[in-house]
């Protein structure tokens, strides 16, 4: 018989935290119960979980604050927050965080149990591979094995939570090509739209980027999603509609108008479909020579 997989529910509300308790066991999971931080730590301590339902709102130790100690001591344990606050910008601030899910008070029984299994299936899912795909992806010092979802920078193993995990599994697929948002979140299963894509980017980046503010492996193509790239390569953007057309050539640069290029040396940037004239801000230098379609302000 398989193990029962283990949550825990952190809840100062006796009586939410209560039927939580039944509701979950009655559904096949082995659940432990803690009315604060405090004792969630110790149970934390002494027994392993597969997944935390965290309240916010906690007198003391918030719900924010215990994800972010976790998070700072390498405990990767999934999280799915539970508030009374429905705001995106409380959502965001809790992914920021560390939880992997964030589920705003009241909500239907079922619709909890329906982001566990889709959080814990996907801790659990091996990661997406095809027969050209390597196994190992080397990020300068870092190098992410795919088959066990670990990155690891000179034999030390740098903690990722389980949504950051499946990002760079998807984009590490196909380095080098553009990814969408929405496949993004299709294939790494992450609630929350685009935005939430963006967030955990942002914490992705803050992990494996020299300097987060100008990535160097995991790059913004500005209306088009995101690009992974290990050996600096130019993205190749799925644009082949776009490509049929008739495109001139930019009088400085010589590259077609439209198509994604390498900021040439005299500084001017090479545009993407849609997104303007090969203006110099519209290009941003990466390190090695690749530019970064982003507008100033841009998220992320």
């Amino acid at each position: 018989m398989d193990e029962l997989q283990h949550i825990l529910v952190v809840d100062d509300d006796n009586r939410l935290r209560d039927l939580l308790r039944t509701y979950l066991s009655k559904n096949g999971f082995a659940v432990s119960a803690a009315e604060d931080a405090g004792t969630a730590r110790r149970y934390l301590e002494s027994m392993a979980f597969d997944l935390i339902v965290l309240d916010v709102m906690m007198p003391g130790e918030t719900g924010l604050e215990f994800a972010r100690s976790l998070r700072q001591t390498s405990n990767n344990v999934p999280i799915l927050m539970l508030t009374a606050m429905g705001e995106a910008s409380d959502r965001i601030g809790g992914l920021e965080a560390g939880a992997d899910d964030y589920l705003p008070k009241p909500f239907e029984p079922r619709e909890l149990l329906l982001r566990i299994q889709t959080i814990l299936r996907r801790a659990t899912a091996p990661a997406p591979s095809r027969e050209t795909a390597p196994n190992h992806v080397k990020l300068g010092n870092f190098i992410f094995d795919r088959a066990r979802s670990l990155l690891e920078r000179e034999d030390k193993i740098i903690r990722l939570t389980t949504a950051e995990a499946s990002l760079l599994a998807a984009l590490s697929e196909s380095p080098g090509e553009v990814m969408s948002r929405e496949a993004l979140t299709e294939r790494c299963m992450i609630d929350g739209g685009d935005r939430a894509i963006d967030v955990q980017v942002t914490r992705l980046r803050r992990k494996i980027e020299p300097d987060p503010k100008t990535p160097r492996y995991l790059q913004t193509v500005r209306g088009h999603g995101y690009v992974l790239r290990n050996q600096g390569r130019v993205a190749k953007a799925h644009l082949h509609r776009r490509r049929r057309r008739r495109h001139v050539d930019h009088p400085q640069t010589g590259v077609p108008s439209g198509d994604v290029g390498v900021l040439p040396d005299d500084g001017h940037a090479v545009d993407v479909p849609g997104q303007g004239s090969g203006l110099a801000h519209q290009g941003e230098r990466t390190g090695h020579g690749n530019v970064e379609y982003r507008q100033p302000g841009s998220f992320p």
